[in-house]
């Protein structure tokens, strides 16, 4: 878990091998009592959205999806930019694993990276970087925050090492992808579109 301003406390959960639904949740630290909940995969699309941005994500899953979970557990790879009041988790793989029994689609937002604000729990950007996983190439890796010096700019960025063997450098902010370079050997792609983010 990770406490923010506000006297927040902000945790995952976990279960991404079981038929979860995933999300992460801000509580009070004094009362305990929910300040806000951010699901990483749609429910039934047969009930309103819990979020607005669930609504396009449904559009990325296919067959009864929400009777097994979805998966995207987040049970590691958090960071917090006090500075923007910008909360950061890295999210588990799509479930179930494949997608012979999940059905085809980028199942977002599985296998991301997203940014959602501290005070209200609203997305800010999400980088998506393994759609349609069939290896277990989750995005729980720890989050690096750090500045760097990108073409003579200080540039505010989260770096992330996930096993899907690409090194990211993302503009913490914005969402920007502004690197992600292999580290080892690759066989699941052939390279990362820098301007695409696919």
């Amino acid at each position: 878990p990770r406490v923010i301003k506000g006297g927040k406390v902000v945790i995952g959960v976990s279960g991404g091998e079981y038929a979860i639904r995933g999300f992460f949740a801000a509580f009070d630290v004094n009362t305990g009592k929910l300040a806000w909940k951010f699901y990483t995969v749609p429910g039934d699309p047969s009930k309103p959205f819990e979020q607005p941005e669930l609504k396009d994500a449904a559009k990325t899953w296919s067959n009864d999806w929400w009777k097994i979970g979805g998966g995207a557990a987040v049970w590691n790879g958090f960071a917090y930019d006090a500075d923007n009041d910008i909360v950061y988790v890295g999210t588990g793989q799509p479930g179930p694993w494949t997608e012979v029994s999940r059905g085809a689609g980028d199942n977002l937002f599985a296998n991301c990276i997203l940014a959602v604000k501290g005070a209200t729990g609203k997305l800010v950007w999400y980088y998506q970087e393994v759609p349609a996983d069939d290896w277990d190439f989750d995005s729980i890796a720890d989050l690096m925050l750090t500045d760097l010096n990108i073409g003579g700019k200080t540039r505010k960025v989260i770096m992330h090492s996930p096993k899907d063997g690409f090194f990211y450098v993302i503009d913490r902010v914005t969402g920007e992808l502004l690197s992600a370079d292999p580290i080892t050997k690759i066989s699941w792609a052939t390279g990362i579109d820098l301007k695409t983010g696919k």
